[in-house]
């Protein structure tokens, strides 16, 4: 249990992928009251307004944190904004929901990833507005997360490779788990003591209620019910192999979300109990043994870090996925097809809605200029009786 502090908090939520982060955020969203009725208050994302409506469908979300992620990861911050604006803004969102007495939770899985320069220079500006940072995150036994992550790959990043090729530390898009690097970075800056590290898999069937109560202390027992469905469940073996066929004929990554999106929303409680040969399993354990070593011995929450994972069927050989019926061609033709055209029509809507609104914006600048430029006659006031 954590100690009250004297200050209020900005709690970051970091992740890491994979580890629950959906169902957090789902969770946050359907209990801000309960959340609010404890101090804590978790604010709507005003870079990404629709995340909210999402969150309370039990969708798949990003979080609230866009405006905090665009400056604490350089990779995301816009185009034409300097570091020290994406700061102000980061700054002023804090200071704007915040209520002087409340602690303020962020959740996104992508701050794991924060610059460690940007991030302690994101925690002495919160100091200054009378905020301490502290900073939470789970870990995943590493077969699972791996073979976890392949598949988020599949169905997000149009992926095509097979896990073997995903796992195998080359360049470009492969397996590289933030754990380590968060905890002892963020560490590093904050101090341990505001850092907590917590063992997903011991608590994955008590993800919220554990969260809630250990660590937020907000009981528990007022929470909203339980979604019926996981949020962003994984595929299928036969969904990943069908999946891995669509991705080779899709044109963008917006493609592979669409397509998933719809896979996973058409049945969202359908078993899975992914598998992986022996050998790409000895091959993650020879990769990865230090690091979990070292996260056991810094310290975790719930149960200790493996390396195996009891959801992983361990085989000898791995089914042939690449090998299709001529129906199944037919169908992944169609799919991808009508992907990349839906991709190509709402690029094509967006821009033209952005065309519009700068032809919309430049009428609206004319015809003020105009009227400032142009004198207006004064109106002549006719008398109630003409002359004959």
């Amino acid at each position: 249990m954590m100690s009250t502090p004297a200050r209020p908090r900005v709690i970051l939520h970091v992740g890491i992928p994979k580890t629950g982060t959906s169902a957090l955020q789902v969770a946050f969203v359907r209990n801000r009251e309960l959340l609010a009725e404890h101090g804590i208050i978790y604010p709507s994302d005003p870079g990404v307004p629709s995340m909210d409506a999402r969150a309370t469908r039990g969708g798949v979300t990003s979080g609230n944190a866009s405006l905090l992620r665009a400056f604490l990861m350089p990779s995301k911050t816009p185009r034409g904004v300097s570091p020290e604006q994406a700061l102000t803004t980061a700054v002023e969102l804090i200071e704007k929901t915040g209520d002087g007495t409340s602690s303020l939770l962020f959740s996104s899985e992508f701050l794991c990833r924060s610059s460690l320069e940007r991030f302690a220079t994101f925690a002495a500006a919160c100091d200054d507005v009378g905020y301490d940072v502290e900073v939470v995150g789970h870990v995943r036994n590493v077969v699972g997360h791996a073979v976890s992550q392949y598949i988020q790959r599949l169905k997000r990043h149009r992926f095509t490779g097979s896990f073997a090729d995903f796992v195998e530390p080359t360049e470009g898009d492969t397996y590289r788990p933030p754990m380590r690097s968060w905890v002892e970075g963020m560490g590093a800056v904050l101090g341990t003591s505001a850092v907590t590290v917590v063992h997903y898999d011991s608590l994955r069937n008590d993800l919220v209620r554990h969260f809630f109560e250990e660590y937020l202390q907000v009981p528990a027992d007022n929470l909203a019910p339980p979604l019926e469905h996981t949020v962003n469940r994984s595929l299928t073996p036969d969904e990943v192999r069908l999946m891995r066929q669509v991705n080779q004929r899709l044109n963008t990554a917006t493609g592979s979300r669409l397509v998933s999106d719809l896979i996973i929303g058409e049945d969202p409680r359908v078993p899975q109990r992914p598998c992986v040969t022996k050998a790409d399993r000895d091959r993650v354990v020879e990769l990865f043994s230090d690091e979990v070593d070292w996260i056991n011995a810094a310290g975790i929450i719930g149960g200790k870090l493996e390396l195996d994972s009891p959801s992983i069927t361990i085989v000898d050989e791995a089914p042939d996925d690449t090998e299709i019926t001529p129906s199944e061609q037919t169908l992944i033709d169609v799919v991808a097809t009508q992907a990349n055209r839906a991709v190509s029509l709402n690029a094509k809507a967006k821009q033209d809605a952005r065309q519009a609104k700068r032809a919309a914006a430049r009428k609206s600048a004319e015809q003020t200029a105009q009227k400032k430029s142009v004198p207006v006659a004064p109106s002549r006031r006719r008398g109630l009786f003409r002359r004959k």
